[in-house]
């Protein structure tokens, strides 16, 4: 096996590993939604609104921070996928040249 099948097939594997997480991760946007809907609808009964309004204000984080991973997951899996240089590059751990004036010639 070549270097370059072998960064092929690593980078491949990252990207499946990436793609299983963030189905893994999709798979909890339900319960995300249920408690937001859920402390929604408590604030809206009035018998605790700081209480509800903290937590309220938390699963909404807790679903903006699962959407911003799904996103970074399929963005870094849909750039290990295509395998380009950098990748390359990191994963054989070759440190690219630095351009010299003599190089360039």
């Amino acid at each position: 096996m070549s270097n370059r099948q072998a960064v092929v097939l690593a980078s491949r594997v990252l990207c499946f590993y990436l793609l299983y997480n963030a189905f893994a991760n999709l798979t909890h946007f339900p319960a995300y939604i249920l408690d937001l809907g859920h402390h929604w609808h408590s604030l809206s009964t009035g018998l605790t609104p700081a209480y509800d309004k903290y937590w309220l204000r938390y699963d909404s984080l807790e679903l903006d921070e699962a959407v911003l991973r799904l996103a970074l997951e399929i963005f870094f899996a849909s750039v290990f996928y295509r395998c380009g240089g950098r990748i390359s590059r990191f994963l054989l751990g070759v440190e690219s040249e630095p351009l010299t004036p003599e190089s360039e010639s």
